[in-house]
């Protein structure tokens, strides 16, 4: 069922916007109308959509309550009229089950358990790559306290909006001693541009040829990419945030199931503290062993 994902996003969204211009017409100039019933369903999921694409937004809530709410209003207003036209409660209907599916089941990235990431495990060894074409190992990142942000890729605007926020805060982290990693599922071009936008931020984009890094770390989401994006190839990554120890020791990881759902840039700088509080810990050991 999981592989059918591809093949949602798209017609979806193109029969939600269908189905908005189609009520707005045969609205017309009524008060009452049943075509009310699916404008009410398709709206708040384009109008939605239109925000995810804008790239001011990096996390959603995670039921999106006001789809649903105007969903289930829209379905029954529609079915309040069903004995005089049945087509407004079809779509209605269809509106609804495919909100529903978004929500509860598109937006699930039903990824694998990880141990080779969770807390308390150390970076796994794998090999990446500059923009300017350098290796660069996991043995470098271990060099020092690291942010690793492993995101989709240029075109998932909420992997843009949060790499714009760890931006906001790079210097803050920079001063902490903390590097920034980060890691998209995409080609070496794409990661070009996006390197090219912060290059005056302490931050390093890396590139991951034939996805060798992604597969070493369990992060390769097979057939993640909505099908009809023809500018990009079908497989992208799992969103992941790593904090590691200047060891390679993870001390924080979010692998959230839902694609929408991203860490708060607040919380990484909670994160400095813990990483000040493990180095005094460690200059006290080394003091009085």
């Amino acid at each position: 069922m999981n592989h059918c994902k591809k093949y949602f996003m798209i017609p979806f969204t193109i029969f939600s916007i269908l189905s908005v211009f189609y009520s707005i017409a045969n609205i017309g100039g009524q008060t009452l109308s049943p075509w009310l019933g699916p404008l009410l369903v398709s709206t708040p999921f384009i109008l939605f959509m239109i925000i995810h694409m804008s790239k001011t937004i990096a996390r959603t809530s995670d039921k999106l309550w006001p789809i649903i709410i105007f969903s289930i209003i829209g379905l029954l207003f529609s079915l309040y009229f069903i004995g005089s036209q049945q087509l407004p409660f079809l779509l209605s209907a269809i509106g609804l089950f495919g909100n529903l599916l978004y929500i509860f089941w598109y937006s699930m990235n039903d990824r694998p358990e990880n141990k080779l990431l969770e807390i308390g495990s150390f970076l796994p060894n794998f090999t990446l790559k500059t923009v300017e074409g350098h290796i660069l190992t996991s043995n470098y990142i271990k060099t020092s306290p690291a942010l690793i942000l492993i995101y989709r890729g240029n075109w998932c605007p909420l992997c843009m909006k949060q790499i714009d926020e760890i931006a906001n805060i790079s210097e803050r982290l920079e001063k902490a001693g903390i590097a920034i990693y980060l890691l998209g599922a995409q080609s070496l071009a794409d990661t070009n541009k996006i390197a090219l936008k912060y290059k005056d931020k302490p931050m390093q984009f890396l590139h991951d040829p034939e996805y060798r890094a992604l597969i070493e770390l369990n992060l390769l989401h097979i057939g993640g990419k909505p099908k009809g994006m023809a500018w990009v190839d079908n497989d992208t990554a799992y969103p992941t945030v790593l904090f590691t120890a200047k060891d390679g020791e993870i001390l924080w990881s979010d692998q959230s199931p839902n694609y929408r759902i991203r860490p708060e840039p607040s919380i990484f700088l909670e994160l400095i503290n813990s990483f000040k509080h493990r180095k005094n810990e460690m200059l006290q050991a080394v003091a009085h062993p």
